[in-house]
């Protein structure tokens, strides 16, 4: 009851209301080795974005030429591209929030795809967010689809995911640590909550195994950051972890037993639930560079990648 009195404040002035800013939506996207997905995470969010804020955490796969070889081709579309490569990921959160210049911010990651036709066209998301009373400042929760190592799979009880990825404009607005391995938006106390249920925006953790299995271990690599302020080399320290976790000397090796691993946690994905695929990706769920192979019983035999 207190939280909605107090989002009221700024409908009654006694806080500026955020009409200060045009109303549109500007998207921000951090981007760390995202070559698989960021083409096509640009093209479902070109149409919908009245600005893009890119910014690069030292991607190494090609994700920079990716992206500046999509600006090239479609000067039509307002990107604003950064290299942070000396950036921690949650000072690149406040950084690409600091350069947006429209009411609506959208939070984004490389590895999402947005649907942008059928009845959960991510347009029909912009309508909504634009028809919201001006007077207001607004967090929005949106359900992502989540799928893993494939197209055709998800986590078992994680199929859709919520978190806050959509909120009016604030300098008030920031980005905080919440312990070693994750970042939280700190949203000011005037604020009201939404959720949208609608599965406007697919997660697609379909990584190279490689990748992957330097996912597995970045955790502690941050942690050891935190609490001694020095990070060992990162694969010195993945080859040390591998031979304890899966007693191989190989990387090569374990990138495919961590497969091996993860797919115990994954269950068949309905595509019709949500209505099909994101438009942009459906040639390549007809033909997936990723797909995980089981023999007729059921039993996991590989995963197939580029």
């Amino acid at each position: 009851m207190l939280s909605i009195l107090l989002s009221e404040l700024p409908k009654f002035r006694f806080l500026p209301p955020p009409t200060f800013r045009e109303n549109g939506i500007s998207v921000t996207i951090r981007v760390y080795d995202e070559s698989e997905w960021i083409e096509s995470c640009l093209l479902s969010f070109k149409d919908f974005a009245n600005e893009i804020i890119i910014a690069d955490n030292g991607s190494t796969d090609g994700s920079v030429e990716i992206i500046k070889d999509f600006i090239k081709d479609h000067p039509e579309v307002p990107i604003k591209f950064f290299d942070r490569s000396q950036d921690s990921y949650l000072e690149i959160s406040n950084f690409v929030f600091s350069q947006t210049r429209y009411r609506w911010v959208m939070r984004v990651d490389g590895d999402f795809v947005a649907k942008t036709s059928g009845k959960y066209s991510i347009f029909k998301l912009k309508q909504r967010i634009l028809a919201l009373n001006p007077k207001y400042y607004y967090a929005i929760y949106l359900s992502l689809v989540f799928l893993d190592l494939d197209f055709f799979h998800h986590v078992k009880n994680r199929m859709r995911n919520y978190e806050l990825y959509f909120y009016t404009y604030s300098p008030n607005i920031v980005m905080l640590r919440e312990g070693p391995w994750a970042d939280k938006v700190h949203i000011p106390f005037y604020y009201k909550m939404l959720a949208f249920t609608e599965p406007f925006i697919f997660h697609l953790n379909i990584k190279s195994k490689m990748k992957l299995l330097r996912h597995r271990y970045g955790s502690d690599t941050k942690l050891m950051i935190l609490k001694h302020g020095s990070e060992e080399p990162l694969w010195t320290y993945i080859k040390k972890k591998v031979k304890e976790d899966f007693s191989v000397d190989s990387i090569e090796e374990a990138a495919d037993l961590n497969i091996k691993h993860l797919q115990q946690y994954v269950v068949p994905y309905d595509a019709s639930i949500h209505d099909g695929y994101p438009e942009v990706i459906k040639n390549l769920v007809s033909n997936p560079p990723f797909k995980l192979i089981y023999d007729k019983d059921g039993n996991f035999l590989e995963r197939l990648e580029p």
